[in-house]
C-alpha cells in the first residue's frame, strides 16, 4: 500500500512539473554574402559592366536565373535545422539593386514564406548594396535608413563605399534594430575597416540612447575576423560574455573561428568575416536562463553540403558562382551564418500587444519614390506642363497609403492618453516613416523650383486639392498638414 501511495505522489509531482513547464519561441537571424547578385541591366553611374551579357562574365538571363534560384534555395534553408520556416531576418550584402531583390523574393522558395526586403540604393561605385530580407509574419519594420560611411582622411574625400543599412522594427514584440554592413575590402587596408567599426559603434550607441530597451544586432561581411581591431576594439565586440560591459557588444563567432572553421577559405586557411554581434541586453549574463525577454541562444555557420565544392583542389570550400573564368553555377564564396534567439511564448503574446498595429511598409513607398526621383533627375528639364502634373499625381498616389494612415492617426490623437504606450509608439513610428520619405520630397521640390513650368505646377493649390480629393484624402487635412506639399514633414 505504501508503495502505491508513493507512486501516486510521484506521478502527481510529475504532472505538476509538466504543467508548469514553459513554452518557448525561437527566432532565427541570419546573414549571407550573395557574391555579386547582379541583374543583367546596366545601372546608370555604376561600374557593373562585367555583369552584362557582353561583359567579362557573359552575365545573361540563364546565369542570372540560376543565380537567383541557387541563392533562394540557400536562404530558404537557413535556420531550418531548428525552425521549419527558417529565419525571421536575413541580412544580405553584394546585391546590386531593388530589381535583383524583387526577383530574388519572387523565387518559389522565398515567395512561399512571403519574404520581403528593405533596401536603399547606396553610393558604391561597383553598384553592390546591403539589404535585409524579412518574414513580415515575424518581423515588423518601423523604419529604414542608410547611414553613410564617412571618409576620415581628407585625401579620401571622393572615396565611396557601402553605408550601414539600419533597420528598426519589432521582433517577438520587442524593439529591435539591425545594422547590415559590408565593410571596405582587405585591399583598402585595415584603417578603413577600423573607421567603419568606429562609425557603426556611433550608430549603435545613438539607437540605445534614444531607446535603452532596443536590442541592436550588427551583422555583415566585415572583411575582418572577430579578433581584428575593427571588431574587437573599435566596435568593442567581445568574444566572451563575462568580458562584456556596458557599451560593448558580444561576438559569439570568436570561439567558432578558434575552433578551426570559418565562412570563407583563402589559401587553405579559414577566415570568419561574416558575423552577427549583439548588445548586452540580449544576453543571459547571469546564467539564470530567464527568457522573459528576447535572449541569445546560440550561433551556427550554415554549412549545407551543396554549398561546398565536392571534389578537386578546393574540395570542402564554398562553391562560388564563377572561379578562374569558369561558370560553376554555384552560390557564393562565403558561407551563411545564423544566430538563434529565444523567448517565453506567453511573453511574446503579451508584448505583441504593444506593437503598433497596421504599420505600413514604408520601404515599398521609398522604392517607388526613388524611381520617380531618378526619372525626374534625368528628364525633368524637358517635361511639359502635363508631364509635371502626371509625375506629381504619381507621387501623391505613391504616398496615398501613408497620408491616409497619417490622417487617421491625427484624428485618433485628438483624445490621446499619454499612458497609451501603443499609441505613443505608433506616433513615433509614423514620425520616423515621414522623416524617411521627406528627403525624396525635398529633392523633388527643388527640381520643380529649377523649372519654370515645374514651379507653376508645384505652387498650384487648386491642382493639389483636386489630386487629394481624387485619392480620397481630406483636402482640409491635406492643406493643414502639407501647406507646401512634401516640404519638410513635422511630427503629427
Amino acid at each position: 500500500m505504501k508503495k502505491h501511495f508513493l507512486l501516486i505522489i510521484l506521478l502527481a509531482f510529475a504532472a505538476i512539473n509538466v504543467s508548469a513547464q514553459k513554452k518557448y519561441a525561437v527566432y532565427g537571424v541570419g546573414f549571407y554574402n550573395q557574391e555579386n547578385l547582379f541583374d543583367t541591366q546596366h545601372d546608370e553611374g555604376k561600374n557593373d559592366y562585367d555583369f552584362l551579357p557582353d561583359g567579362s562574365y557573359k552575365w545573361n538571363e540563364l546565369k542570372y536565373n540560376h543565380k537567383l534560384h541557387n541563392m533562394a534555395r540557400a536562404l530558404a534553408d537557413m535556420g531550418t535545422d531548428m525552425l521549419p520556416n527558417g529565419c525571421a531576418i536575413i541580412g544580405l550584402s553584394e546585391v546590386e539593386n531593388a530589381n535583383a531583390l524583387t526577383d530574388l523574393c519572387a523565387q518559389p522558395e522565398l515567395a512561399a514564406r512571403g519574404y520581403k526586403f528593405a533596401h536603399i540604393e547606396g553610393p558604391d561605385r561597383r553598384g553592390v548594396d546591403c539589404a535585409l530580407l524579412y518574414n513580415p509574419s515575424l518581423f515588423t519594420i518601423k523604419d529604414v535608413k542608410l547611414v553613410p560611411y564617412i571618409p576620415e582622411l581628407e585625401k579620401d574625400s571622393t572615396f565611396k563605399t557601402r553605408g550601414f543599412l539600419t533597420v528598426r522594427g519589432y521582433l517577438a514584440g520587442e524593439p529591435v534594430a539591425v545594422i547590415v554592413c559590408h565593410w571596405p575590402s582587405r585591399f583598402s587596408g585595415s584603417f578603413y575597416r577600423e573607421c567603419a567599426g568606429r562609425q557603426v559603434k556611433v550608430v549603435k550607441d545613438a539607437l540605445l540612447e534614444e531607446n535603452p530597451n532596443i536590442k541592436v544586432m550588427v551583422m555583415g561581411d566585415m572583411n575582418d575576423d572577430p579578433q581584428n581591431k575593427s571588431m574587437s576594439v573599435e566596435l568593442s565586440a567581445k568574444g566572451k560574455m563575462k568580458d562584456v560591459r556596458e557599451g560593448d557588444m558580444f561576438n559569439p563567432w570568436w570561439a567558432v573561428l578558434e575552433s578551426g572553421t570559418g565562412t570563407l577559405s583563402y589559401q587553405g586557411s579559414w577566415n570568419l568575416f561574416d558575423q552577427i554581434v549583439m548588445t548586452p541586453n540580449m544576453l543571459d549574463l547571469k546564467g539564470t536562463k530567464d527568457y522573459s525577454k528576447l535572449t541569445y541562444l546560440k550561433c551556427q555557420i550554415q554549412r549545407f553540403d551543396y554549398l561546398l565544392q565536392s571534389e578537386g583542389k578546393y574540395k570542402g570550400t564554398p562553391k562560388r558562382t564563377t572561379a578562374g573564368g569558369e561558370w560553376l553555377d554555384g552560390f557564393s564564396d562565403h558561407l551563411p551564418v545564423a544566430v538563434y534567439l529565444v523567448k517565453e511564448a506567453d511573453r511574446v503574446t503579451e508584448d505583441m500587444k504593444l506593437v503598433p498595429k497596421d504599420l505600413y511598409d514604408i520601404s515599398d513607398v521609398e522604392r517607388k519614390l526613388d524611381n520617380i526621383l531618378k526619372k525626374a533627375r534625368a528628364e525633368s528639364e524637358t517635361w511639359t506642363d502635363d508631364e509635371w502634373r502626371d509625375q506629381c499625381k504619381n507621387i501623391m498616389k505613391t504616398l496615398q497609403p501613408v497620408l491616409l494612415k497619417m490622417e487617421n492617426l491625427s484624428k485618433r490623437m485628438e483624445n490621446i492618453d499619454s499612458n497609451d504606450h501603443a499609441m505613443m509608439e505608433e506616433v513615433s513610428t509614423m514620425t520616423a516613416q515621414l522623416d524617411n520619405v521627406s528627403k525624396y520630397m525635398v529633392e523633388f521640390s527643388e527640381l520643380a523650383g529649377q523649372s519654370e513650368i515645374g514651379s507653376v505646377v508645384w505652387e498650384d493649390d487648386d491642382f493639389w486639392t483636386s489630386v487629394a480629393k481624387d485619392l480620397g484624402i481630406d483636402p482640409e487635412f491635406f492643406k493643414a498638414e502639407e501647406a507646401q506639399p512634401f516640404d519638410e514633414v513635422s511630427e503629427p
